[in-house]
């Protein structure tokens, strides 16, 4: 998972995660295998707003578009759904998968916990909050 997602990160569409941070959340991943070999990752994560965000959406570039991601924002969804929560987020730079299920842009501000949380310390937002050194996008789906 670690090098799926960090094989994203060195070309600038996700952050980079380590194997700690994976570990403290494993519970929150789902994975697609093909062959024995992890093909495509994504999470969740619980805010204390109440929100859920989709996290470390990774498909392996030989198998996009093939909908497995899909399945996987889904299934996370699902099981958030299942704990109880309803309203959803994600930061992406590829909002176009997250459109086709539903998802809404929304202005990052909308998310300020995640922004005051974990933008604050992202190298893409040094300048705080709505630094145009960011490329991504908030999307948010209430069911």
């Amino acid at each position: 998972m670690v090098k799926l997602i960090n094989s994203f990160a060195n070309e600038g569409l996700m952050l980079p995660k380590n194997e700690a941070k994976i570990l403290i959340m494993l519970t929150s991943y789902f994975v697609a295998e093909y062959e024995n070999r992890i093909i495509a990752t994504s999470g969740f994560k619980i805010w204390a707003d109440s929100r859920v965000e989709i996290i470390s959406l990774a498909t392996h570039l030989k198998f996009q578009k093939a909908g497995i991601g899909s399945k996987l924002v889904t299934l996370c969804i699902d099981e958030a759904y299942t704990l109880g929560f309803r309203d959803f987020f994600t930061l992406t730079v590829r909002p176009e998968l997250f459109s086709r299920l539903n998802f809404k842009l929304v202005n990052h501000r909308n998310l300020y916990h995640k922004v005051w949380t974990d933008c604050i310390y992202c190298p893409r937002n040094a300048g705080g909050p709505g630094d145009p050194r960011c490329n991504e996008v908030a999307l948010t789906l209430s069911i």
